[in-house]
């Protein structure tokens, strides 16, 4: 490590070169991650219904859908 401080101090000119401390993992997005996913689950009033949703949506037809994006409100 010395070797590498003293080479960078010769090719830059510097008189101190500070190091730095890197982490390869911080809890602060896991942490927001588990907020956040709690969150939906309260803030979804469809939380309970969704199993049902998503088979009605894999068995729908798929002209219907079309016809009903096709159609003015």
């Amino acid at each position: 490590m010395s070797a590498t401080r003293d080479e960078v101090k010769r090719q830059t000119g510097a008189d101190q070169i500070h190091s730095e401390t890197f982490t390869r993992f911080h809890p602060l997005p896991l942490i927001r991650w588990c907020l956040l996913s709690r969150w939906s689950n309260v803030a979804d009033p469809f939380h309970h219904h969704r199993a049902l949703v998503l088979r009605r949506t894999r068995t729908a037809n798929l002209w219907w859908a079309l016809l009903g994006l096709r159609c003015p409100h």
